[in-house]
C-alpha cells in the first residue's frame, strides 16, 4: 500500500504543478491519496486478527502478554531457549577429574577418597558462595549445596572443615556475567594457598595450560552438545606468601 500510494502521489504531483497548486494545497492532498490508500478497516482488521491468534494459542497452553508482539512472532522460524529450571534441572548429574578421564572414568557422585584428597576435591568443597545461616543451615546455590555435600565437608563462617583437613576462605570473588567465573584463595591449615576457579568451560579453560585444554575440549563439546549444562573447575597451589587479594 505504501509503494502505491507513493507512486499515485508521485504521478500526481507534475498535474497540480501545472494547474498552479500553492505548496500547501500540494502538500495537503498528497496527505489525502496516503490517507486513501489505507482502508479505513485496517485498523479493527488487525485487531480481530491479534485476538483470533490469541485464542488459538491459549488452546495450545501458550499465553501472550503482550498481544502485539504475535505479528512479530508469526516471521520467527527458529526460537532458542537457555532458562536453568525449565529445558534445564537444578540437579547435579555428578563430576568427573582430569585424573578421572585419564583412567576412562564416568561422571559420578559416588567419589574416591584419593578423589576426595586432591586438589579436585578440594576445589569442590571450597569454590562456592555458600553461607551458614544459624536457623537455615547453608544457604546458596543448589548445585553448589550437591558438590559440597558429595565432599563430605561442612561450612562453619570462612573455614570449610572435613574430618581430617581444614581450610579458610582468604578471599572470594563472586560471579560476574562479564568474566563467566567466580574465584577462591583459601589456606588450607598447614599454610598452604589455593586459588580456585569455577565457571563456562571456555573461560575457565582459557586460564589452564595448552594440554588441558586440548584434553577436555572434546569431552566438554560431547556433554554440551547433549544440552547439559556443564560447568568446569580448575585450580592451583600458590606460592608461600602471595597477595591473597
Amino acid at each position: 500500500m505504501t509503494v502505491i500510494s507513493s507512486f499515485l502521489a508521485l504521478a500526481t504531483v507534475k498535474p497540480m504543478i501545472d494547474q498552479q497548486y500553492s505548496t500547501s494545497e500540494t502538500i495537503v492532498r498528497l496527505l489525502g491519496i496516503f490517507t486513501i490508500a489505507v482502508p479505513p478497516v485496517l485498523p479493527s482488521s488487525l485487531t480481530a486478527i491479534s485476538i483470533y491468534a490469541l485464542n488459538r494459542l491459549a488452546k495450545h497452553q501458550v499465553f501472550c502478554r503482550s498481544p502485539q508482539k504475535v505479528m512479530v512472532a508469526g516471521r520467527i522460524k527458529t526460537m532458542v531457549f537457555d532458562k536453568t529450571g525449565t529445558l534445564t534441572e537444578e540437579h547435579l548429574q555428578g563430576v568427573l577429574s582430569a585424573e578421572m578421564m585419564e583412567q576412562n572414568g564416568e561422571i559420578t557422585k559416588d567419589l574416591s577418597k584419593q578423589t576426595l584428597d586432591s586438589l579436585f576435591g578440594t576445589a569442590l568443597s571450597c569454590c562456592h558462595s555458600l553461607v551458614f545461616h544459624q536457623e537455615k543451615g547453608i544457604v546458596g546455590e543448589y548445585m553448589e549445596k550437591e558438590m559440597l555435600g558429595m565432599t563430605g565437608k561442612r561450612v562453619k563462617g570462612a573455614f570449610i572443615e572435613g574430618d581430617h583437613s581444614k581450610f579458610q576462605k582468604l578471599a572470594t570473588h563472586p560471579f560476574l556475567a562479564e568474566l563467566q567465573r567466580q574465584s577462591v584463595v583459601v589456606k588450607k591449615q598447614d599454610g598452604a594457598l589455593f586459588y580456585f576457579v569455577k565457571g563456562s568451560p571456555e573461560k575457565v579453560l582459557a586460564l589452564c595450560t595448552a594440554e588441558t585444554r586440548k584434553e577436555a575440549a572434546t569431552f566438554i563439546s560431547e556433554l554440551t552438545s547433549k544440552g547439559n549444562r556443564v560447568l568446569a573447575l580448575a585450580g592451583r597451589q600458590l606460592a608461600a606468601g602471595t597477595d591473597s587479594t
